[in-house]
């Protein structure tokens, strides 16, 4: 199946132009991209670890909007 979508060959582009290790395929936002506080846009989790990263307390049945009424505005 990785031939048929054409992952073979860009393999082996990246390989011949010199790439030793294939990018690694992010999952949202580049770091660079990222909000430094919680919006709307963040998963639940991530905003429920940033609050516990900050010494923020939360419980674990609060909704996100409810999360997003912790974060400190800037």
């Amino acid at each position: 199946m990785a031939t048929q979508l054409g992952i073979g060959r860009n393999t082996r582009w990246l390989y011949a132009s010199g790439v030793t290790d294939p990018p690694e395929v992010p999952e949202g936002l580049a770091a660079s991209q990222q909000p430094t506080t919680p919006t709307s846009s963040w998963l639940k989790g991530d905003i429920q670890a940033w609050l516990t990263e900050h010494e923020i307390e939360w419980d674990s049945g609060m909704t996100k909007d409810e999360l997003l009424d912790l974060v400190p505005e800037e």
